[in-house]
């Protein structure tokens, strides 16, 4: 097993929290309020490299956090990224990415709450997505906006090399 692995870092901190718990324990019961004083050095030691090497791996995890929403599968339209999520014989878009790249709604959250009946839930996920078919109808709905531009790119850059891709 390595050491990078989650279940074994946890076991790792466990136990060395086990020890110096049996410590500061066994210290406060023979030797009473000498022994915890005498035990603190220890305990004021574990803590520090906790601090130290814990909000290292916390500032990691929160200097990577605006990331985590992008991992996976996702194209770039317009400077915006948009999720896709191919299922079967489909392709569904996130809705909330095909709103902001379209300009079409400046809040989607709020559009989708609208239109809650227009969209298509993205199984595995609590996403909702759009087909092509409520693309286009984005097309008609909203004749100023990007809708044309992103139907004609969806389909050149995602539908078609997916489609190849499950022909061939």
């Amino acid at each position: 097993m390595r050491y990078d692995r989650p279940l074994v870092r946890t076991f790792n901190v466990l136990f060395v929290a086990g020890v110096i718990a049996l410590i500061v324990w066994g210290a406060w019961k023979v030797l009473g309020w000498v022994g915890l004083l005498v035990s603190l050095p220890l305990l004021a030691w574990f803590a520090s490299r906790a601090i130290v090497h814990g909000g290292e791996s916390l500032f990691t995890w929160i200097w990577s956090l605006p990331l985590a929403k992008w991992h996976g599968s996702y194209y770039q339209f317009d400077n915006e990224q948009v999720r896709v999520h191919p299922q079967g014989d489909r392709v569904l878009f996130v809705a909330e990415d095909v709103l902001r790249a379209t300009g079409i709604a400046p809040s989607p959250a709020s559009w989708l709450a609208a239109h809650e009946d227009e969209t298509i839930g993205i199984p595995g996920s609590k996403l909702a997505g759009f087909g092509m078919h409520q693309i286009k109808r984005l097309v008609n709905e909203h004749p100023g906006s990007q809708a044309g531009r992103f139907m004609t790119w969806a389909e050149r850059e995602v539908i078609g090399p997916y489609e190849k891709k499950m022909k061939g």
